[in-house]
């Protein structure tokens, strides 16, 4: 007995080591598992921040908020950069949704194509975009779908290489109000290339295309009902210019087809833009010019030096007195000279010595109609 109360003293005594030790085994592989994903945690946001301070110091985005708005370049990117992160980084570090100005420059992007997702976020909107890259051939259709180009309001491509604009080129600009191209390489131009932005586009300019090209598949095919300012400066129209080349500018109030080497426009041409308040024809080879290419009601729309016609070749004589009499109006502008008459002023030259009355336009179909109809006669007077 006296043995037996010994062992139980001796159990009793090992018993809390036992369960002391038990516990401890179990409780390690626990504590363990905690400290290694909070050393994991740990690593994982020291990677990230890391990370971001890396994105944050880099020099090719920078951000800008003078006068009141966000904007950031990018510039000299290639094809291994992250643009999206890189902007993305940017609007987290600011904490907003909306970038006023964005402009990408002097940068490549994979085969030299701006393909669909180049900006591929959720995150950031962008009200204002400016691309500017001779390093850029192709912008592939839907390059501009996305959340990022939903509210997107004025776009301007600058001394891109494209030769071309597609039907789909300007797809997901739902909201776009101003486009300019500037001196890119255009050869082709589809009869839809405007449609996804004709219902909203207020202002269309582009400049110095150096091949000769009709601007019709732009502003004569599809309706552009909110269209207000056409600046077409600098490009090769020469003689392409006719009734439907400017036939949808119905609401166009201004017209710039400054140094176009515009040598000859065709019957009609500005009939249909009865909104038309200043159409600019300086810089110009033209040495004469129908009174039916305006016609009465877009003539009587113009105000003060509506006309602009200086710097051109002007033949003198009586098929341009019209232009003459509104000149004397005022309603035409310009360092108007008579290339025929030394050079001399139009107050100095006598277009005409008798009075000479406007003619009298037709519709393009009525004089095309006509001509037709002439050439029958004609035809039919030489079988007589």
């Amino acid at each position: 007995m006296k043995n037996k109360l010994s062992g139980m003293k001796q159990w009793n005594g090992v018993m809390p080591v036992i369960i002391f030790v038990l516990s401890f085994v179990m409780i390690i592989p626990a504590a363990d598992s905690y400290s290694v994903a909070n050393t994991l945690s740990k690593i994982q946001n020291e990677n990230t921040l890391n990370s971001r301070n890396a994105f944050l110091n880099s020099t090719k985005c920078t951000k800008s908020d003078d006068n009141s708005e966000f904007q950031i370049t990018c510039s000299g990117l290639d094809v291994n950069d992250n643009l999206t992160a890189l902007i993305e980084l940017l609007v987290w570090n600011e904490q907003i949704q909306t970038i006023d100005f964005l402009i990408v420059e002097k940068s490549s992007f994979e085969d030299g194509k701006l393909a669909q997702n180049w900006i591929d976020t959720t995150n950031f909107r962008i009200k204002m975009l400016q691309i500017t890259s001779s390093m850029i051939d192709k912008i592939e259709n839907n390059a501009f779908t996305g959340y990022a180009f939903e509210e997107l309001l004025v776009l301007r491509l600058w001394y891109l290489k494209i030769e071309t604009l597609e039907e789909g080129t300007f797809a997901g600009l739902q909201q776009l109000q101003n486009l300019f191209i500037n001196t890119c390489e255009i050869k082709y131009i589809n009869e839809n290339a405007l449609k996804p932005v004709a219902s909203t586009l207020e202002s269309l300019s582009l400049f110095f295309m150096t091949l000769p090209f009709n601007p019709v598949n732009l502003t004569g095919t599809v309706p552009l009902p909110n269209l207000r300012t056409v600046n077409f400066p600098g490009n090769n129209f020469k003689n392409n210019l006719n009734a439907k080349s400017f036939s949808q500018l119905k609401t166009c109030e201004y017209l710039d087809l400054n140094r176009c080497r515009i040598e000859d426009i065709g019957y009609g041409t500005f009939a249909n833009m009865l909104s038309m308040r200043v159409v600019d024809l300086a810089y110009n080879p033209l040495t004469g010019l129908d009174y039916c290419v305006f016609g009465d009601e877009v003539i009587k729309n113009f105000g003060t030096e509506g006309i602009q016609i200086g710097f051109n070749l002007w033949n003198c004589d009586c098929d341009l007195d019209w232009l003459k009499k509104l000149r004397v109006e005022k309603i035409v502008g310009g360092d108007a000279r008579c290339a025929s008459h030394s050079n001399k002023t139009f107050e100095q030259v006598i277009f005409c010595d008798e009075e000479t009355e406007n003619p009298t336009c037709f519709p393009e179909s009525s004089t095309e109609s006509q001509s037709t109809t002439n050439s029958v006669f004609s035809m039919i007077g030489n079988m007589f």
